[in-house]
């Protein structure tokens, strides 16, 4: 009768390491990926740890993560293992602290771009606002971008169709109305419309 082995077999465990030089990897993204790739999805990526075969890597939003794996996740691993041929995986983990703040950003753009003529702002799914102020911005938010436009007419969109968050479906623009009288602005430049609704817009 053959005897077996009671030898324990060999096991495999991740081990934290730290090799990779994060600030190299953004500049290979941003080369291989684009200028436009790169600042708007890529380098609000932060490198959180570092195991022998994969990395944890933090993102500001969940909707960020989900495009992220979505439509750059292949490429990104075949660039990290320009780096360390050993990672075979990627996580991704939501960081609260690398949230993106929103108003900077609206800034910038009218810094590059100038004032807007019209805008599609969204109004809605914003509640409750521990959880989807990551990915939503409400009426309020929406009224402080709008300024950061400059633009000079908008329309507040994102609400009324589905019930996808905890806030009444029709309270959106009750509270974009609240927030523009509060801001002292003229409440037509910054408007809600009824479904079918039509706009003519000079």
């Amino acid at each position: 009768m053959e005897k077996k082995s009671l030898k324990p077999q060999e096991t495999f465990s991740s081990e934290e390491e730290k090799i990779i030089i994060w600030e190299n990897v953004q500049v290979s993204f941003e080369k291989n990926f684009g200028a436009e790739v790169y600042s708007s999805w890529l380098k609000n990526i932060s490198l959180l740890k570092e195991y022998n075969d994969h990395l944890i890597l933090g993102v500001p939003t969940r909707f960020f993560r989900d495009w992220i794996v979505s439509r750059y996740l292949d490429k990104i691993l075949s660039q990290l293992k320009i780096f360390k041929n050993s990672i075979n995986r990627v996580e991704f983990k939501i960081t609260e602290s690398n949230k993106l703040n929103f108003n900077d950003d609206f800034k910038e753009i009218n810094k590059r771009l100038g004032s807007v003529d019209f805008a599609l702002i969204p109004v809605g799914a914003y509640e409750p606002r521990w959880f989807m102020k990551f990915s939503h911005m409400d009426p309020t938010e929406a009224t402080q971008a709008f300024i950061d436009l400059d633009a000079k007419k908008a329309i507040g969109m994102h609400w009324g169709c589905f019930i996808l968050t905890d806030e009444p479906v029709t309270e959106p623009p009750k509270l974009l109305k609240d927030a523009i009288v509060y801001k002292s602005l003229p409440e037509d430049l910054f408007i809600t419309v009824s479904h079918g609704e039509t706009v003519i817009l000079d």
